[in-house]
């Protein structure tokens, strides 16, 4: 992501219509999507604040597909709280796991927390917790992300909504309660980096 911006600026042509000559926001967000290879990831990157993306596949099934992103308003209580476990999980190896087929009951319950999710994020910030619960891929990666899952488990149980942060091993909160500090160094004296901050609602890129 950061070469497409680096590229978008260092190639800009001004013109009368677009004076910095960048590309657009959509024009990045397809270009980065298309090298790395999940919109999710590339739209967040570019656009940041809370993102909701997706492909649209074309329907003569040989032009390249379109990625598509539009931004969800966060509310301002809202604060994000990231615990850093001290390894790099293998995307290859979360991803092994995953089961090729799931219950009917389990995607469904995972597409009404999608859907969900959203409206917790804007209006109503004490569903996240409900909102933030899974079925689909956590439960499976709980082996291959031990000390993830460890804190996931235990933040929940205490009414936290905290998950795994894409593929991990990041675990997240996100609240409008601080964590409990005691619970934060305890996290730290384990070797967890711990991360205290808000919602951006851009994406800041320096080329130098």
């Amino acid at each position: 992501v950061g070469g497409v911006a680096a590229a978008s600026g260092l190639a800009a042509d001004p013109t009368p219509q677009n004076p910095t000559g960048a590309l657009s926001d959509a024009r990045l967000v397809q270009l980065a999507a298309s090298f790395e290879g999940h919109p999710d990831n590339a739209a967040a990157s570019v656009l940041g604040g809370g993102i909701v993306s997706w492909t649209t596949i074309p329907v003569d099934g040989r032009s390249a597909p379109e990625y598509r992103a539009v931004d969800v308003p966060v509310h301002p209580d809202i604060r994000v709280t990231a615990l850093i476990p001290d390894f790099h999980a293998s995307t290859e190896a979360v991803r092994r796991v995953l089961p090729s087929d799931v219950s009917h009951l389990d995607a469904r319950f995972n597409v009404s927390r999608a859907a969900l999710l959203p409206v917790a994020l804007s209006r109503h910030p004490e569903l996240l917790w409900e909102a933030t619960r899974d079925r689909l891929h956590q439960p499976y990666r709980a082996e291959v992300l031990p000390v993830t899952t460890e804190w996931v488990n235990r933040l929940r149980n205490l009414g936290y909504p905290s998950f795994v942060s894409g593929a991990g091993p990041t675990v997240m909160v996100l609240s409008t309660t601080p964590v409990d500090p005691a619970l934060l160094d305890e996290a730290r004296s384990r070797g967890l980096r711990v991360l205290e901050t808000g919602v951006g609602d851009r994406v800041s890129v320096e080329v130098r």
